[in-house]
C-alpha cells in the first residue's frame, strides 16, 4: 500500500492532485492554464477532475473515501496540494495552526485538524508537521471502496459547483467583514491589544535536504504549488475542429469560440467505448443568467387558502423578485425548481444560514445545476439583500390588502402576484437605468399582458360549463396568475364556494354591471356564500403593529379636495415663518456618525430620524444654540439595533 501525503498549502488557490497517487472519477473535459511562482517555468494545461482518495482512520479503524471536486490533476505531482478556502467554502473546518503555537491552557483535540461536520461531525482527521507543512497521510482506493458506499464512508471535501479563485467576491467581501469587526473592537476610540505575548520564536536549523516548493525551484512538479487558474475555462473543441465541422472560416470559428461555453461538450480520446457516458444534459437544461440571486423564507401568521405557512422569496440587487409558497420549510426545493424552469440558474445562490436553504435536496439541486450555494455570515440578516425586497414586498401588500379589504388567507397569492407586479415596474433603481428589472435579468423586453388586465382582488365575471353545451356568468374574484396551470393569460378565481378555478374567459365587471341593482344583489350573495364556505378564514387582513417593518404613519387618512370660493370672506391662513417651521428635510444631524458608550464599550451608529410622539409630531424643538435645544433623534447603530432617543448633545459626532 503507497502512502501520498495530502499537504495544506495557502499558495495553492485551487486543490492539486498528484496524478499516480489518486483515483479519477470523472473528468469535466475542462483545462485550465497554471503557472509557477517562477514565470520563467512556463505554463501548463492541466484538467479538472473529480478524483478520490482513500483515508484510514487510526482512531476508528473506519475507511474514508474522500471525493474531490473541481480540483486540477497535476502530472508527476508525488503529493496532494490542498487549498484550505476551498474546503472552507465547502463548510469543512480547517484549523491549521500548530499545536505548538497555541497557548497551553487553550489547546484541545480540534486544533490542527481538519473537521467534517455537515450535517453532524462525522470525521476528524487530526493534521501532522513535515518541518512547518501541516498533511495527513492517503492513499488511492479501491473501485469497491469508491462505488459501495455501504463498505466504507463517502465524504465530499470539496463542492461540485464551479471554484472561481480569482473572483473578486472574495476581496470585497472580506474588506467589508474587516470593516464590521474593527468597528467592534473599538473602544473609546482604541484598539483592543492582545491580551498576552505570543509564544517564542526561534529558528532552530535549516535542512537543506528538505523539498520546497519556495526553494527547490529545479522540480517542476512542487514549483506548481503556487499556482493560479484562468477566469476562463475552455472547452475540448478548438477553433480549428470547429471550423472544419461546421465549414466556417477560421476567424470566425475564432470569434464562435470566445463568445459560446462549452459546458457539456465530451473529451471522447480520453473515454472508454466500452462504458456508458456521462450525461451532461442537464446544464443545457436552463437558462444561464449572469446574476446572484439571494433567498429567504417568509412566515405566513394563518395558513392559507392553499395550505402554505411559508413563502420562499427571490431577490436580486436590482429588486427582480419571485415568491413561492410551500407548506413546510422542507419543500423550498420545489420552489428552486420552478426557479430553474421559469427563470433560469444564477450564479450563485445567496440565503441566510436556514437550513432549508442550505443543506438537503435544496444544495443538492443547485449544485447539480452549477449553482454555488453561499450563505452570508451569520447573525448579520441586513448583509441579505431579500431582506430589503421583503421589506419592500410587505409594503407593498399591506397597502394592496388593506385598500381590497381580501381576507388574510390570500397571503401567498397576493404576494406572488405583486412579486410579479415589482418586477415588471421600471422601479427607480440606479442599477436598472430606467429598465425593469424582468429587462435586466433575463436581457429581453418583458411583456405585461398577463398582469395589466385586472387588479388584484378585482370583481371579475368567468365562465363556467353548465350541462352539456351552456355556460354561464359566474362571479368570483381575481387572485392572480398561475403560471402552472393553463396558458400565459390564465387567472386564478377565487370562487363563492371558496375554492380557486382557472380560467382563460375572465371579463372585468362594465360600468352598467356596477350601478345594476341585480349584480349588486349578486355581490351580496357572492360574499355571504364565501363568508360561510371561508368561516373564520374570511376575516380581512389587520397590520402587525409589532412588525419592524410597519410604519403607524404607512397609511394616511384621505383628506378629500375642497375646492376654494372666491367669494369666501374668510381670510387665508397665515404661513408660518421658515426659521420657526419643524423639519427634518434641513436637519444637519440627520446621518451623522456617532459613537456613544453602550455599557463599558462604545458603539458606532448613524442618526436615523428625529423622533416624534404618538400622533407623529415632532418631539423637541430644534435650535442653534445647543443649550436651547431640545430636539431628539433615533439612533441606528452598525449591528442593527435601534436606540429610541438621545439627546442633542451628541459626543465624537462625523458629519457625512
Amino acid at each position: 500500500m503507497t502512502i501520498a501525503k495530502a499537504e495544506l498549502d495557502s499558495h495553492a488557490d485551487t486543490c492539486c492532485l498528484g496524478e499516480n497517487w489518486c483515483l479519477v472519477i470523472h473528468d469535466t473535459e475542462q483545462l485550465v492554464s497554471v503557472e509557477p511562482f517562477d514565470k520563467k517555468l512556463g505554463s501548463q494545461q492541466v484538467k479538472i477532475i473529480t478524483a478520490a482518495v482513500a483515508y484510514d482512520c487510526p482512531a476508528t479503524r473506519n475507511v474514508f473515501v474522500l471525493f474531490f471536486h473541481q480540483a486540477l490533476h497535476i502530472p508527476d505531482l508525488q503529493k496532494h496540494l490542498l487549498c484550505p478556502n476551498q474546503l472552507r467554502h465547502n463548510q469543512v473546518l480547517v484549523n491549521d495552526t500548530p499545536l505548538l503555537y497555541i497557548p497551553p491552557d487553550q489547546r484541545d483535540n480540534n486544533h490542527h485538524s481538519i473537521i467534517f461536520q455537515q450535517p453532524h461531525p462525522i470525521l476528524h482527521i487530526p493534521l501532522s508537521l513535515d518541518g512547518t507543512t501541516s498533511y495527513f497521510d492517503t492513499r488511492i482506493p479501491t473501485w469497491e471502496e469508491v462505488n459501495n458506499p455501504d463498505v466504507c464512508t463517502h465524504i465530499h471535501v470539496t463542492s461540485e459547483a464551479p471554484w472561481d479563485p480569482l473572483s473578486p467576491n472574495f476581496a470585497s467581501d472580506e474588506a467589508s467583514l474587516r470593516q464590521s469587526v474593527a468597528s467592534d473592537d473599538h473602544v473609546r476610540g482604541q484598539l483592543i491589544q492582545p491580551s498576552g505575548p505570543g509564544p517564542p520564536r526561534s529558528i532552530q536549523s535549516i535542512t537543506s535536504t528538505r523539498t520546497s516548493a519556495a526553494i527547490d525551484i529545479d522540480s517542476y512538479c512542487l514549483a506548481l504549488a503556487s499556482m493560479s487558474t484562468t477566469t476562463k475555462r475552455k472547452g475540448t473543441v478548438t477553433a480549428e475542429q470547429l471550423a472544419r465541422r461546421w465549414s466556417i472560416g477560421l476567424e470566425a470559428a475564432k470569434r464562435t469560440i470566445q463568445h459560446t461555453t462549452q459546458m457539456a461538450v465530451r473529451d471522447f480520446s480520453s473515454i472508454s467505448k466500452g462504458r456508458r457516458l456521462m450525461p451532461y444534459t442537464h446544464r443545457l437544461d436552463y437558462r444561464r443568467l449572469n446574476v446572484q440571486i439571494y433567498c429567504d423564507t417568509i412566515i405566513g401568521k394563518v395558513t392559507s387558502l392553499r395550505g402554505n405557512k411559508y413563502a420562499t422569496i427571490f431577490c436580486t440587487p436590482f429588486h427582480w423578485m419571485s415568491v413561492e409558497g410551500m407548506a413546510k420549510k422542507s419543500e423550498a426545493h420545489y420552489n428552486l425548481d420552478n426557479l430553474f424552469r421559469r427563470v433560469g440558474v444564477p450564479t450563485a445562490i445567496i440565503p441566510d444560514n436556514a437550513p432549508e436553504l442550505t443543506h438537503g435536496d435544496f444544495r443538492k439541486k443547485a449544485l447539480m445545476a452549477q449553482c454555488a450555494i453561499t450563505p452570508i455570515e451569520a447573525y448579520t440578516p441586513n448583509a441579505n439583500i431579500a431582506e430589503h425586497g421583503v421589506r419592500e414586498l410587505k409594503r407593498q401588500y399591506r397597502k394592496v390588502m388593506l385598500a381590497t379589504n381580501s381576507p388574510e388567507c390570500l397571503w401567498d397569492c397576493c404576494m406572488e402576484h405583486l412579486a410579479n407586479i415589482r418586477s415588471h415596474t421600471a422601479l427607480s433603481i440606479r442599477e436598472l437605468n430606467g429598465e425593469t428589472p424582468a429587462k435586466l435579468m433575463t436581457g429581453e423586453t418583458p411583456d405585461i399582458s398577463h398582469l395589466v388586465e385586472f387588479s388584484w382582488y378585482q370583481y371579475v365575471w368567468y365562465l363556467s360549463p353548465e350541462g352539456d353545451n351552456m355556460e354561464r356568468l359566474n362571479l368570483g374574484r381575481y387572485c392572480g396568475i398561475d403560471f402552472d396551470v393553463g396558458s400565459y393569460l390564465c387567472g386564478r378565481v377565487l370562487t363563492a364556494k371558496g375554492k380557486f378555478v382557472h380560467r382563460s374567459s375572465i371579463y372585468p365587471l362594465s360600468p352598467e354591471d356596477e350601478r345594476s341593482d341585480k349584480v349588486r344583489e349578486r355581490i351580496r350573495l357572492y360574499e355571504q356564500s364565501l363568508k360561510e364556505a371561508l368561516k373564520q378564514k374570511y376575516d380581512p387582513y389587520k397590520p402587525d403593529p409589532d412588525d419592524p417593518t410597519y410604519l403607524a404613519d404607512e397609511f394616511p387618512d384621505h383628506v378629500p379636495y375642497q375646492p376654494i370660493d372666491d367669494n369666501d370672506p374668510r381670510p387665508l391662513p397665515e404661513l408660518a415663518e421658515a426659521d420657526d417651521m419643524e423639519t427634518e428635510a434641513f436637519d444637519k444631524l440627520i446621518s451623522a456618525r456617532v459613537c456613544i458608550p453602550q455599557g463599558d464599550k462604545m458603539a458606532y451608529g448613524t442618526v436615523a430620524r428625529r423622533k416624534r410622539d404618538a400622533d407623529g409630531n415632532l418631539i423637541g424643538t430644534s435650535h442653534k444654540n445647543p443649550i436651547e435645544d431640545t430636539s431628539q433623534y433615533e439612533i441606528q447603530f452598525d449591528t442593527g439595533k435601534w436606540r429610541p432617543t438621545l439627546p442633542t448633545k451628541l459626543p465624537n459626532m462625523s458629519m457625512p
